[in-house]
């Protein structure tokens, strides 16, 4: 207790404990760390690799929660295709107008690939294999082609680059960030 009969605000105890410099840290370093990078989006080109890739991820994650819905909605995804996705799409802007009722191409003018996986064996499926089977077996593929505007059904190592839904290490960054370099040593000459 305190001399004057109260007990000790939290603050003061982190004060008298030698922790006030971690307690500051710990509040204060997120917002430096989200300062940066709004400092570096900043100054990151609109078509730079990097930043077409975090336009991509931004759309898929918007799709992705449409075509969610949709199934929540009506109990089966959509069909495969631009149009399953624009349905998806129309079907989310009926709360709220997030693409305008059409899907958005992505950054590199293709349009972003959709396939539920009831479909992933039709003849026509450009739906992702990995050496184990298809990606997202019980749910669905979006992606984007990507950079190389390759699907990577004919030529696993096109895979690289491309966008997905169902990766949740996201392992294409590395590829962009790699593309970007490049792209501004190019620009540097």
């Amino acid at each position: 207790m305190e001399q004057n009969g109260s007990t000790p605000s939290r603050f003061q105890r982190l004060v008298r404990k030698g922790c006030l410099p971690l307690a500051t840290a710990a509040v204060f370093l997120p917002f430096v760390a989200l300062f940066a990078l709004y400092i570096q989006a900043k100054r990151l080109p609109t078509d730079a690799p990097l930043a077409r890739m975090y336009r991509a991820e931004a759309d898929i994650a918007v799709l992705a929660y449409a075509v969610e819905v949709y199934k929540d909605r009506y109990g089966m995804y959509p069909p495969a295709g631009v149009d399953g996705l624009r349905i998806a799409a129309q079907s989310l802007s009926e709360v709220a107008s997030y693409f305008g009722g059409a899907p958005p191409t992505d950054p590199w003018d293709n349009p972003y690939h959709y396939i539920p996986h009831t479909q992933y064996t039709d003849p026509k499926s450009e739906a992702l294999r990995g050496p184990t089977g298809f990606f997202a077996p019980d749910t669905f593929q979006l992606y984007s082609l990507g950079a190389d505007s390759d699907t990577g059904v004919q030529n696993p190592r096109a895979l690289r680059d491309n966008i997905t839904s169902w990766d949740t290490h996201r392992s294409w960054r590395d590829v962009y960030r790699a593309l970007t370099q490049q792209y501004v040593q190019q620009r540097k000459q």
